[in-house]
């Protein structure tokens, strides 16, 4: 073979060697590529795919949380502005929350462990990477409020929800309700407040409390919600202030809390106005856990959260905590990395200390936190706290003069006491009934008892009334027990030892009132109360009066009075909510259900004459001089006992005989009886339309 030949042969040989490398290379690319576009695709899809809760979790904290706009701070009010008298004569003591981060960490901890790890059922990084451009797009228009609530809040709330889902979720996690973050003045459980600062000067309750001192309650509260129940069944877990400290540097919080002492003294340094604005609102947020008796609360910068609690066994002191979740995670992490801890496991270790980990281990904290176990406990503590006289060991009152009145005095006088050794063994007879849901006592019960007529023995609660006689044969003409007078009586010094036992917030209310069960626990006459704040006490009043100029038609077209009664002259008041807190009461029978279609139809009573009992009673009403003024749905009652309409809420009522005045003349009289029969006309029409409304 020639040297040409071998020389192309070798050439040959090289070019395929370089063709064979060419094309293991083409294929090693074409590999990596492939390789390259399925891990694209999986991690799309893992972005796609829902969170464990540990990567929800973070992913709140690095991809929203991260993304908290930088917001201006609140305008300062100055040194002067920020100083209240209520506030500063009853100062807050502050001290350290010592053990606050290991508490939460075990709490976080607990939720995270109920969770298997391949349960995902949170939003994906892909969901919450749009949130963030959201938010980027939005930039400070959004708000500390509304980023609070979407990115911190939620979160939290949807972790709690699906942690109820969970399958053999230990009894310690399973609070059996919803969690819910609402705004509280748009609280759906709370009358509105209609009281002006002219109202509440005029009333001036016997009772301390931080109404009329510009403290009208927070911005949100978080609660639970038991379902299938009313919103009696509701339970406020902690406080929330959003918008009170929007903004103030955590270092500038700090400051303005240290050295720990009594907030609001005026013998302090003099303190700058920011310090001032943080002290002032700390220190009101404070007196709101105070008269509340709720106990926990925590107060939002955006990127600090200050967490407080009651000290109950030290009223008038407060431990508080203050987190930086930013600050705070960024720190766990650089320890951790400096002491050779993994990052995966760093991460999930500083988890707790997220703004998302904090609300989920506050609000668990929350629900196990030891609340004051009633009212009484709560004035007491309240009187402990203003220093107001020493602290009753036996939870009984003061032997102040009553505030009850019946049907034939408007005075609200002296209470006779002559008797007092057998009251206090009747009330004492009544403890054993206390833990009982009593029904309502008939109306012809109720009606003899004011009267001074005879028992009735088809009300459910007979027995109670006639103290365990109702089994003696041969007493069907059995008087009442105790006269009417003695009732109120009796109810006066029930409520005076206390108004945990024998009285339930309803959750049901009106523009001006709010609605209790009532049991006289001495002998279980069982009626309804509606209540009101200091500054409604006048329309109570009215009605009272009201009540007693329709006493003929008592019992069948209207409920039956039994009487008021004001908690402040025992230097009480009922704690429904912030800038709720009723003093007045009227007692009545229990007027019936509101006229409902299924419920009519269940009592077998026809549309047609529902609308002829209820212009029934409407005519009874006008014939006992009285024009209602607020005919509608809600005021229109079926009482199943009576089988008949009962008209109900005359707060706004007119007498007759008081529209007319002396001096007037005969066009004058003529014209005034015209318009009283349009209104009866427009009543009656009204009424029939009420009807309707409950069967459309």
């Amino acid at each position: 073979m020639h040297q040409n030949e071998l020389d192309a042969m070798r050439q040959r040989v090289l070019e395929l060697e370089e063709m064979r490398e060419m094309l293991l290379q083409q294929t090693q690319k074409e590999h990596q590529l492939i390789q390259k576009q399925r891990q694209q695709i999986q991690e799309k899809d893992q972005q796609k795919r829902p969170s464990t809760l540990c990567e929800y979790v973070e992913a709140c904290h690095s991809t929203l949380y991260s993304e908290l706009p930088t917001l201006p701070s609140r305008r300062l009010k100055t040194n002067g502005s920020t100083t209240n008298t209520y506030l500063t004569s009853h100062p807050i003591e502050l001290k350290e929350w010592i053990g606050f981060v290991n508490e939460q960490k075990l709490l976080f901890d607990e939720i995270c462990d109920a969770f298997p790890p391949e349960h995902r059922a949170f939003d994906s990084p892909n969901f919450l990477e749009s949130l963030r451009e959201d938010i980027k797009l939005i930039g400070k228009g959004i708000g500390l409020e509304r980023f609070i609530s979407d990115y911190i809040e939620e979160p939290a709330t949807r972790i709690l929800r699906n942690l109820q889902s969970l399958s053999g979720l230990s009894k310690e996690l399973r609070f059996g309700g919803d969690i819910a973050f609402i705004r509280s003045s748009l609280d759906t459980s709370m009358p509105h407040r209609e009281f002006s600062d002219r109202e509440i000067a005029e009333s001036q309750p016997v009772v301390p409390t931080l109404r009329g001192h510009g403290l009208l309650g927070p911005d949100n509260l978080c609660v639970l919600t038991k379902p299938g129940f009313t919103s009696v069944s509701r339970t406020t877990l902690f406080v929330c202030e959003v918008e009170a400290l929007r903004g103030i540097p955590v270092e500038q919080l700090r400051r303005a809390l240290l050295p720990m002492s009594n907030l609001g003294q005026a013998s302090q340094p003099e303190p700058t106005a920011a310090d001032a604005e943080v002290k002032h609102t700390v220190m009101q947020s404070c007196h709101y856990l105070m008269e509340s008796s709720i106990g926990l609360g925590v107060l939002v910068t955006g990127q600090a959260f200050l967490f407080l609690r009651v000290d109950w066994n030290n009223p008038g002191s407060m431990f508080y905590h203050i987190a930086a979740p930013a600050e705070d995670v960024a720190q766990a992490m650089a320890i951790d990395a400096a002491r050779g801890v993994p990052q995966a496991t760093s991460t999930r270790n500083s988890l707790f200390l997220s703004a998302v980990g904090q609300y989920l281990a506050f609000t668990l904290m929350a629900m196990r936190h030891p609340r004051l176990p009633g009212q009484e406990a709560r004035l007491e503590i309240i009187k402990r706290w203003l220093g107001k006289g020493p602290r009753r060991e036996d939870g009984s009152g003061s032997s102040e003069s009553s505030g009850y009145c019946t049907n034939d005095s408007n005075a609200q006088g002296q209470r006779e006491r002559d008797d007092q050794n057998t009251k206090s063994n009747l009330l004492s007879k009544g403890r054993k009934h206390r833990a009982q849901d009593w029904p309502y006592c008939s109306q012809k019960c109720l009606l003899g008892l004011v009267r001074g007529h005879d028992l009735d023995w088809s009300c459910p609660n007979v027995t109670l009334h006639c103290q365990g006689e109702a089994g003696n044969a041969g007493y069907h003409h059995k008087r009442h027990s105790i006269n009417h007078s003695e009732w109120l009586s009796l109810l006066w010094d029930q409520f005076q030892q206390s108004l945990d036992v024998g009285m339930t917030y309803t959750g049901a209310f009106g523009a001006r009132g709010m609605f209790f069960k009532v049991t006289l626990l001495a002998y279980g006459y069982t009626f309804v109360s509606k209540g009101a704040i200091s500054a409604h006490a006048k329309y109570l009043q009215h009605e009272a009066e009201i009540y007693k100029q329709l006493e003929p038609t008592q019992g069948v077209h209207v409920p039956v009075f039994l009487g008021v009664v004001d908690l402040r002259t025992m230097k009480k008041n009922f704690w429904v909510g912030f800038g709720v807190q009723v003093v007045h009461l009227m007692f009545l029978s229990w007027g019936g259900h509101h006229i409902e279609q299924d419920k009519m139809v269940r009592f077998e009573i026809p549309r047609s004459r529902l609308i002829e009992q209820a212009e029934q009673a409407m005519k009874s009403v006008h014939d006992n001089d009285v024009i209602h003024r607020d005919v509608r749905w809600e005021n229109v009652l079926f009482n199943p006992e009576t089988k008949g309409v009962m008209m109900i809420d005359f707060e706004r009522s007119d007498l007759l005989h008081k529209l007319s005045s002396a001096g007037q003349d005969a066009s004058e009289l003529e014209t005034l009886e015209k318009t009283i029969q349009q209104l009866r006309l427009k009543e009656l029409h009204d009424v029939a339309l009420a009807v309707q409304v409950g069967f459309d």
